[in-house]
């Protein structure tokens, strides 16, 4: 094996209309995407996915957004079925962001960004489907123009929620709020405000990283350069890391960055598009690299944002293409990227794919 590039488009498969999201559950990894049922242009309805196993149940679940509510596609021992989750929780206020959702210690969690640009959360315990306004609960700022991203803390108990925030003419400030081991939520402040760091643009993305007992949120700043706050209790509490893209020589972004550990090689990965179209890879063992996946692979330009996810002995980046494909990256430990290809007649993708491993518990699907 070693890093390779798929197409998995095939001339069975339908045209994709949006993004793909993927998971790596039970042993088998798993694609799913918004399918056209024609060839002509639909108007801008698509909607970002997202998704994640639920181990306590052996489930697979696919949320999405349609007509102001989060909704999920759910398959469990009884089958597919669908689920209005905003009416199941009675959650009154529309959704204009997101979701973001993952599984932590037994929860089912979505957070989106609402029309009143608050916080929201969507959680699912064993008395079914709730709702909570985490802006109104905690007092936090308003979100700017992207969704909110999730993660899981397991070495703490601990769920986190990342946003730039409104308030600023161009971009914003990172926020925090999390959820301690009992259960409340809090407003963590300003990341950006509190470390000194640039302000953000776009979604950030955050990880725990269980091994060093740290947590790591990334993202694109105004500058268009990746940058790094990390918390640890070595530095007491957060700071900023500096730009990881600055550090590897890597170009500027001109998408979100993803970022993710690979627990099996005790690295760090962050994936974003660049200025120049290319995918590109910051992965860190101790100092950040910098590997163009795209040149690397021989794979077609990028339409969006990439995502990555470990799966067991491999780390995965997954994307849409501004040719008619949706296409993979994937490696083995110790091996170079490449990449192989199945063509097919597919419609370009528009928007940024998702997709999470089960290596990692309570990481986030976005």
């Amino acid at each position: 094996m070693g890093w390779k590039a798929t197409d998995l488009t095939t001339p069975v498969t339908p045209p994709a209309f949006a993004d793909p999201t993927a998971n790596a559950a039970g042993g088998t990894q798993r694609i799913f995407f918004e399918a056209m049922r024609c060839r002509v242009p639909l108007p801008p309805w698509f909607t970002d996915l997202a998704s994640y196993y639920f181990p306590a149940e052996n489930s697979q679940h696919l949320d999405y957004r349609s007509g102001g509510h989060v909704h999920e596609i759910l398959f469990d021992e009884n089958g597919w079925s669908t689920h209005d989750l905003s009416s199941d929780a009675s959650a009154r206020v529309p959704v204009l962001e997101g979701p973001s959702a993952m599984e932590f210690e037994g929860l089912q969690q979505a957070f989106y960004r609402g029309l009143d640009s608050h916080v929201h959360e969507l959680w699912w315990d064993i008395a079914g489907w709730h709702h909570r306004d985490l802006t109104a609960l905690t007092g936090g700022p308003l979100v700017h123009a992207s969704g909110p991203a999730c993660y899981g803390f397991l070495s703490q108990s601990t769920q986190h929620v990342v946003y730039v925030a409104s308030g600023q003419i161009t971009g914003g400030h990172v926020h925090e709020l999390w959820r301690d081991s009992h259960g409340g939520w809090h407003h963590g402040g300003s990341l950006t405000g509190i470390t000194g760091a640039p302000l953000g643009d776009g979604q950030p993305t955050g990880y725990a990283y269980e091994a060093q007992y740290t947590q790591h949120v990334h993202y694109r700043g105004v500058d268009g350069r990746v940058h790094e706050l990390r918390w640890g209790t070595d530095t007491n509490g957060w700071h900023y890391w500096g730009s990881p893209s600055d550090l590897a020589g890597a170009p500027a972004a001109s998408s979100d960055p993803r970022g993710y550990v690979f627990a099996p090689q005790d690295t760090q990965h962050v994936v974003y598009t660049g200025v120049d179209g290319h995918v590109h890879e910051l992965w860190w063992d101790g100092a950040w690299h910098h590997n163009d996946l795209t040149a690397a692979t021989g794979a077609p330009i990028s339409g969006s944002a990439p995502i990555g996810y470990p799966s067991i002995s491999c780390a995965t980046p997954s994307m849409s293409c501004t040719t008619p494909t949706t296409t993979t990256s994937s490696s083995s430990p110790g091996r170079p990227w490449r990449r192989t290809r199945r063509r097919s007649p597919a419609l370009p993708g528009t928007n940024d794919p998702t997709s999470w491993g089960s290596a990692m518990p309570g990481s986030t699907s976005r």
